[in-house]
């Protein structure tokens, strides 16, 4: 499918995430300014302990989409969580379909919800027994007939009830944690069954003396 937005966070110095630019596609708009991309292990932070989204500002131009995001928690706290987020607005963060890692006793759990108008449904959990501090790849398909979350490439809970949040058509992340390195995501992505993709974007960075560089998706300054 085409690629709508995509952000693998790589960064020369630590950056807001309102601040980062993204590999393709828009940028990132925040519900707080708790989200920092980390220039040492290119991956984003969560800083405080509610939980926040941030979407891309991309519309993908369909309700049909898969958007999945690399994701790791602390997993024997249950308040620690981090995922990706489909058919939000861009109007607020009150509806979405979201699906993450939450932290359990000892592992990590999959969970998948439904907000709509602020109030959160339970769509089903599945005991992923991700251990601590341990990427997982997570996966929202969402389509008219189905809505799934995937963990590493399988399909594991499906929403029960009828379509919703019809018209919403764009994509972000969900954290939650204030855990140094344990809470983050990496590598998003959003795509469209429909809409056509966009091109990849150049980003700029920072070097000594704090001269503005032009870099490629590689990393490499392009001189």
């Amino acid at each position: 499918m085409p690629t709508v937005g995509q952000d693998l966070f790589a960064e020369l110095l630590n950056t807001d995430l309102n601040l980062h630019l993204a590999d393709t596609g828009e940028n990132w708009i925040l519900e707080a300014a708790n989200f920092v991309v980390r220039q040492a292990t290119d991956d984003v932070d969560h800083t405080t302990t509610t939980t926040h989204m941030a979407r891309k500002d991309d519309n993908i131009g369909d309700d049909d989409m898969d958007v999945s995001v690399d994701a790791k928690t602390q997993a024997a706290n249950t308040t620690r969580l981090a995922g990706v987020a489909g058919r939000m607005t861009t109007a607020d963060f009150s509806n979405a379909f979201r699906a993450y890692l939450q932290g359990d006793t000892v592992a990590a759990d999959l969970v998948f919800e439904k907000i709509v108008a602020g109030s959160v449904t339970n769509l089903g959990s599945y005991n992923a027994n991700i251990a601590d501090d341990t990427y997982a790849t997570i996966k929202l398909v969402l389509r008219a007939a189905s809505r799934t979350a995937w963990l590493n490439g399988v399909e594991r809970i499906s929403d029960p009830n009828a379509d919703a949040l019809v018209g919403n058509q764009y994509a972000g992340i969900v954290q939650n944690g204030n855990a140094g390195a344990k809470v983050r995501v990496d590598n998003f992505l959003s795509e469209s069954v429909a809409a056509a993709g966009h091109p990849a974007m150049r980003r700029f960075g920072l070097v000594a003396g704090m001269r503005p560089v032009e870099v490629g998706r590689d990393g490499v300054a392009v001189m």
